[in-house]
């Protein structure tokens, strides 16, 4: 692990710390649903003998991470905003994943991920009281984002129980791809927000949001390439836009089957396909960070587009080998 987490352990120490406690606060039927959230789903507790954050050794973790990141980047010396931002971050997320998972069904019964959901969302909203003064153009900006917000989850939801031909969607534009990450990436952008109004950065914000936004699509696109065997049994194939690229290049009339997916998997022009749209999501957010001094952030870019070259590298090899061992055993016959 490397300094771009271990600067940060004691903040860490005492964000879980204020997790803790928070969720102490919780009735008892919600408490095996918060444990689940915070120690299985997000990992942001110890939990099954982990004792820090887990942090994927390849691709890392930026939450909350990144709020350090930005306040160095930017400017933001005072530790204890920080600290509150960075939780306030955990508590959006944790409330983003809680309500998302009712859209996408899968955790019931529904009412105890309303419930949690919304303490995780009062929880984040909190994290702002009295961090400016009532005259900050900061309020303007946090009514805005969470206005939208809340219209952004209620087209996720009707989105996701709509009947849609998946054929006719692009699975690599921006707008299908920006759909599926748009909720998380307007709640989020509040915590950034603060950090740029607390150090006078205000014009920076704009650059902040198409970073966040850019990094959040190439980011839910790497999940998408993990979940596929699962979102392959889900209607419309949960609209990943692996499988629905997979199904593009299907004989037509071919209903999509793992056997099939894992044979596009053996295809170079399929991944390279994939990872094209990733490696440039990323250098477009990338680009956004160009006017930042951020160290930090800039380090962790870089592991990104190491994480996700070993990535595609691994997978061409194994194809590379695959077509060698067919021609070896067909040379035989």
């Amino acid at each position: 692990m490397n300094n771009i987490y271990d600067d940060f352990s004691e903040e860490l120490l005492w964000i879980k710390k204020m997790i803790l406690k928070d969720g102490s606060s919780l009735p008892d039927s919600l408490q095996p649903v918060a444990k689940y959230y915070t120690t299985r789903r997000l990992i942001v507790l110890p939990g099954e003998g982990r004792q820090i954050f887990y942090i994927d050794p390849e691709l890392g973790r930026p939450i909350p991470y990144i709020v350090f990141w930005f306040a160095d980047a930017l400017g933001l010396t005072n530790k204890n905003v920080a600290r509150r931002l960075a939780l306030g971050l955990l508590y959006a997320t944790l409330a983003y994943v809680t309500l998302d998972d009712i859209i996408d069904e899968e955790n019931k019964p529904a009412f105890l991920n309303v419930s949690l959901g919304n303490f995780y969302l009062h929880r984040y909203l909190a994290t702002f009281d009295g961090l400016f003064d009532e005259s900050s153009n900061f309020w303007y900006y946090l009514a805005d984002s969470s206005k939208k917000f809340m219209k952004y989850l209620y087209e996720d939801f009707t989105f996701k129980h709509e009947k849609h031909n998946i054929l006719d969607f692009d699975p690599f534009s921006e707008w299908f791809l920006f759909r599926s990450c748009k909720s998380y990436s307007i709640l989020v952008m509040s915590i950034f927000a603060a950090i740029a109004y607390a150090t006078n950065n205000e014009t920076k914000i704009q650059m902040i949001d198409r970073f966040w936004t850019k990094y959040a699509m190439a980011h839910r696109l790497h999940d998408d390439l993990n979940d596929w065997m699962e979102d392959l049994k889900m209607d419309d194939l949960n609209h990943s836009p692996i499988l629905i690229y997979a199904l593009q290049n299907c004989r037509a009339g071919l209903k999509l089957s793992e056997k099939n997916v894992y044979s596009m998997f053996l295809c170079d022009d399929f991944v390279n396909r994939i990872y094209d749209v990733i490696f440039n999501l990323i250098e477009d957010a990338r680009t956004n960070l160009s006017m930042f001094n951020g160290d930090y952030l800039s380090r962790y870019m870089d592991e990104q587009v190491r994480f996700h070259t070993r990535n595609r590298e691994g997978l061409l090899k194994t194809n590379s080998f695959f077509q060698c061992e067919l021609k070896r055993m067909l040379s035989k016959e």
